[in-house]
């Protein structure tokens, strides 16, 4: 049985449920590494709203609301263009970019 370490905010949530890795973990941890890049923020420091949501729920949240494009960092945003940004999947139905 191998033990699992990490980091509160990387760690897949539904390990805690069922206390059980899988592969998907590692998908949904890098995951959180990429969605601090775009936004600029680390993950364990972010609770963005009185939900108390930390940034992978915010993310998430304003990804079903259309609003990705108000969260991303405009350092982001201005290196890559509106044009790049558009290529990434969450971004695509975005109607902010």
């Amino acid at each position: 049985m191998t033990r699992v370490l990490g980091t509160f905010g990387y760690l897949d949530p539904e390990y805690f449920l069922s206390s059980q890795f899988r592969k998907k973990s590692d998908v949904y941890s890098f995951g959180v590494v990429i969605v601090e890049l775009l936004i600029g923020e680390k993950a364990i420091t972010a609770v963005k709203d009185e939900a108390g949501r930390g940034l992978a729920m915010h993310f998430l949240h304003a990804m079903e609301e259309n609003n990705l494009y108000k969260i991303l960092d405009q350092d982001v945003v201005k290196e890559g263009g509106k044009k790049m940004l558009r290529r990434l999947p969450c971004l695509q139905r975005d109607v902010g970019i």
